[in-house]
């Protein structure tokens, strides 16, 4: 099983070697980005563009899902498009994993 790297550079993403709910890797499925290219993603710019003042940020954060496999409704919630949007580095940190209705 193989997929691309989702930063869309075109490079073949590896395949994860543990379950890592933070990430959202599965052990043994292809992880979304090359490590370090989750951050090339820049509403100012084309995709692939390296851009390490923006990141792709979780509206509703990763941690409030539980997921064990890609199958799971909750791992397709945490990573729809919906629960997607760019966002400064710097206030995607002092986000942190708040939710919007907790800010």
């Amino acid at each position: 099983m193989s997929k691309l790297c989702e930063c869309g550079c075109g490079n073949l993403a590896p395949l994860a070697k543990w379950t890592d709910k933070r990430l959202g890797h599965i052990k043994g499925m292809p992880v979304r980005f090359i490590k370090g290219h989750n951050s090339r993603v820049s509403p100012h710019g084309s995709p692939g563009e390296k851009n390490p003042n923006w990141h792709v940020d979780h509206i509703k954060p990763q941690s409030l899902f539980n997921f064990e496999s890609p199958e799971d409704v909750e791992f397709k919630q945490c990573w729809a498009l919906e629960n997607l949007q760019p966002m400064s580095a710097k206030e995607n940190r002092k986000k942190s994993n708040k939710y919007r209705s907790e800010i």
